[in-house]
């Protein structure tokens, strides 16, 4: 049976937007599981052990050998979609700061060679990529442990390629960084997959699908998650376009993911959005102060209903005034 390795939670504070990581394939396996999986894995960068460079996600360039931050570069057969979201306030106390990203990407190459080099470029220890084929959509999964021990890092890979019933024609690369140890379960398993020497990467005997077509948006589009049922779809704002809108279908809870860049003033765009999810469900609006980060500043703020669907968005205003939205859509 493949599987997938449970990602780190995030635990969400009383106020503000609440943080969800998700599992992608399979089931959840046992620790134990994890622990006798553990591989280490990396070509050149950092080693298991090490201490963190310094993480700057927003830098210029979406091509290959561009910075994506943490010591990653953009590889062969794949394309960053806009430039990395640093990551939001992880918790209610402001005093603990994940310096992590997310960064979503479309791919011409083959997923899993794409995925292998990220994982290389790590030098962390993973247990391995987990695929499954459902609905249309082949997706496939790895969580990356950097530098374990007390204060570990992660790197989760999320990819989806195919053509889902009723949405988007989907060949993209989620990847997830997180700088600090969310939770003595996350710490826990980050010492157990760690091995005593280097093993190959366990990866798994499938054949990607080709890359559809259609999967760059042409700019024109008015809708977001579309086919992302219970998801409800969404307007495409004015002073923002769409740049990648990611429903994998198969999947439960749901998981929908939209990245738009802003194109008007962030502000404005940042007040319609807040209404606009505001809307969505008996919850409301949330939203947490905004915080100053390397390059630039994050918003942070949500929508829904708790034991529903709900959004979460990080509207990320570079220095040089350029902006990008990432909404998170899901069930909670």
């Amino acid at each position: 049976m493949e599987t997938a390795v449970p990602p780190p939670d995030e635990v969400a504070g009383p106020s503000g937007p609440r943080r969800r990581r998700r599992l992608i394939v399979a089931a959840i396996v046992a620790v134990a599981l994890v622990a006798a999986a553990g591989v280490a894995v990396g070509v050149g960068g950092r080693s298991g052990g090490g201490t963190h460079g310094a993480v700057i996600a927003g830098a210029p360039g979406l091509d290959p050998g561009s910075d994506i931050g943490a010591g990653l570069t953009v590889v062969e057969g794949s394309r960053l979609v806009a430039p990395p979201i640093p990551a939001g306030q992880p918790t209610a106390d402001p005093t603990v700061v994940d310096d992590g990203f997310t960064a979503i990407l479309e791919v011409d190459g083959d997923p899993l060679t794409v995925m292998q080099a990220y994982i290389a470029q790590t030098g962390g220890t993973s247990p391995g990529i987990a695929c499954e084929d459902a609905d249309g959509v082949q997706s496939c999964a790895a969580t990356v442990y950097i530098d374990g021990g007390a204060n570990p890092a992660a790197l989760e890979l999320s990819s989806w390629r195919g053509l889902p019933d009723g949405a988007r024609p989907v060949s993209h690369l989620e990847l997830v960084y997180t700088s600090f140890p969310v939770s003595d379960a996350a710490r826990e398993v980050a010492e157990r997959v760690r091995p005593p020497a280097r093993t190959p990467l366990s990866v798994p005997d499938v054949t990607s699908p080709p890359r559809p077509e259609g999967v760059a948006p042409s700019g024109g589009e008015q809708t977001m998650f579309v086919g992302a049922d219970p998801v409800a779809p969404l307007p495409v704002l004015a002073g923002s376009r769409l740049l990648a809108d990611v429903v994998p279908r198969s999947r439960w809870p749901p998981h929908a993911i939209t990245m738009l860049e802003v194109t008007g003033d962030p502000a404005t765009v940042h007040a319609a959005y807040r209404e606009l999810l505001g809307d969505t469900g008996s919850d409301g609006a949330s939203e947490r102060p905004p915080r100053d980060v390397a390059a630039g500043r994050i918003m942070e703020f949500s929508g829904g209903e708790t034991g529903g669907v709900d959004y979460q968005a990080r509207l990320f205003v570079r220095d040089d005034g350029d902006a990008w939205l990432l909404i998170e859509a899901g069930y909670d």
